[in-house]
């Protein structure tokens, strides 16, 4: 991990069938993943982050029925994220950030019922935010989604992830209001949903922990509310430049 290693990641790595952990991110890595790394049916943690890796994310991931974490930042990974990946039930961790994939977010992901944080900014993803990340209520460290193509409206069901702390959906081109559903999730510490279309956001009635609040950038022509200038715990409210 972090050392210069280069070339290519050998397709005989799925032969190593007792290997849990495998760490090769910070290197100098190029060309694909191997498909044959759906053969490592004991993987746990598979990072891969901080290289150069190219070309797609094999569907053979979609195989792996024990990997906890899946971490393929910061490369230049492109195509689609898989839809296989909602077989992996077990996955607790996705960071897909910082490549150049070009594709919707699949449904599938809503399988991911273990899912604790899932990071896919910066990258080319389109089309809209589906309904099934809402499913994701483990979910409790962190939703990225930012510095993509989404477009649409954010799904009502986003406001069932009461366990979030950082949700993220700056830098896309959202419209319409922001979910009154948004307001019941209690553990939200901090929200960014600058830079897109909206025209308006809740109350935040449950926001009893959030730190920073960035909602510039937008169409809200709505005033302030006094409930969320009273929230204790605010340290950073941003609001600049909207209608």
């Amino acid at each position: 991990y972090f050392n210069n290693l280069n070339g290519a990641i050998p397709t005989e790595i799925g032969m190593v069938e007792s290997l849990t952990h495998l760490h090769l991110g910070g290197n100098n890595l190029e060309h694909t993943i191997p498909t044959e790394i759906g053969a490592m049916e004991n993987i746990e943690t598979l990072l891969l982050n901080d290289n150069a890796l190219h070309g797609a994310i094999p569907t053979e991931i979609g195989m792996i029925e024990s990997l906890t974490s899946l971490s393929l930042f910061n490369n230049s990974l492109h195509g689609m994220i898989p839809t296989e990946i909602g077989m992996v039930e077990t996955l607790q961790l996705l960071l897909l950030h910082n490549n150049t994939l070009n594709s919707t977010i699949p449904t599938e992901v809503g399988l991911l019922s273990n899912l604790t944080r899932f990071q896919i900014f910066s990258n080319s993803i389109y089309g809209t935010i589906p309904t099934s990340v809402g499913r994701l209520q483990n979910l409790e460290r962190a939703l990225n989604l930012s510095s993509t193509f989404l477009t649409g409206t954010v799904p009502t069901e986003l406001g069932l992830l009461n366990k979030i702390k950082q949700l993220d959906v700056s830098n896309n081109s959202l419209t319409g209001s922001l979910p009154t559903h948004l307001a019941s999730m209690a553990s939200l510490t901090h929200l960014d949903v600058s830079n897109n279309k909206f025209i308006s956001f809740p109350l935040g009635e449950k926001w009893n922990v959030l730190e920073t609040c960035d909602l510039s950038h937008n169409q809200i022509e709505q005033g302030i509310p006094k409930e969320l200038l009273g929230l204790s715990s605010l340290k950073a409210l941003i609001i600049s430049n909207n209608s």
